[in-house]
């Protein structure tokens, strides 16, 4: 089944997806490979289409929202999922994606910001 799903695709596309139902079958048991081996070849004709048209398709920027563009972001927090900093605050803008990590506390010259609330006071 499995090669009939890989002969209906692009041949440009063929060894990419032989690998990935290849690793995906392989973590399955029997009953459940031949399961997902008849819903792969079951889904071979849409994921074709798919693959056809997206060698055509273009791909544009969008447009920056112009208050983005002059530097006026409308930022809200957010904690981050990466795994080396999870929980750890960031700011992120809604309109445009955007994204502004604040320094941490460690980081936090506090001289410098003694002499920029002087330099405002006065």
């Amino acid at each position: 089944m499995v090669a009939l799903t890989i002969a209906l695709l692009p041949s440009n596309a063929r060894e990419r997806y032989r690998e990935e139902f290849r690793t995906e079958l392989s973590e399955l048991g029997f009953g459940q490979q031949s399961v997902q081996a008849g819903s792969l070849l079951v889904g071979a004709v849409p994921l074709r289409r798919a693959l056809q048209d997206r060698s055509g398709a273009l791909v544009t920027a969008t447009p920056k929202n112009l208050l983005c563009r002059l530097g006026r972001h409308s930022y809200v927090r957010r904690n981050d999922d990466n795994p080396e900093r999870r929980g750890l605050p960031y700011l992120s803008c809604v309109r445009c994606g955007h994204w502004y990590d604040p320094p941490e506390p460690d980081h936090f010259d506090v001289e410098t910001y003694k002499r920029r609330a002087n330099r405002i006071g006065n």
